[in-house]
């Protein structure tokens, strides 16, 4: 994962309005997400490619470079092109993943108690956007034009 990581302390909420580009391949991906500095845990919602199929999808890995799980991944289809606003939020009880067209609207794709994923003490510090072109002949990239923190 190629990112950007800013500190903060919770409770908080951050919003990124984006513009990616990933290539027609399968799994490259761009998206915002938690990150424990202590633990080196991601958990972040990301826009991504599989088999031609766009997807909003909520994915945890162990630690930036080891993909573990995805509890949500919601097809979007030709929607894919046009979802440029993620939002997560750490209320200090739950962490919330959402997703919006417009930066008005918003779906939440997950939410889980916040020691669900990142137990043991290791919660998240910060947020990150991100880029990853898992293992494509492609970049990833990302634009972000706006990142807002409540």
């Amino acid at each position: 994962i190629k990112g950007r990581y800013k500190a903060l302390t919770a409770p908080y909420k951050v919003t990124i309005h984006f513009m990616p580009l990933i290539a027609d391949a399968n799994f490259p991906h761009v998206g915002l997400a938690f990150y424990s500095s202590v633990s080196t845990k991601v958990e972040g919602i990301h826009v991504v490619n599989s088999s031609h199929v766009h997807y909003v999808e909520v994915a945890k890995s162990t630690n930036p470079t080891t993909y573990s799980s995805s509890p949500a991944a919601i097809r979007a289809d030709n929607a894919g092109h046009w979802i440029r606003w993620l939002q997560i939020e750490d209320n200090n009880t739950n962490i919330i993943f959402r997703y919006s067209c417009n930066g008005k609207m918003w779906i939440d794709a997950f939410s889980e108690a916040r020691g669900t994923f990142f137990s043991g003490g290791n919660t998240p510090t910060g947020a990150m956007f991100y880029a990853n072109a898992a293992n494509a002949t492609y970049d990833a990239l990302i634009h972000v034009k706006h990142w807002l923190e409540q």
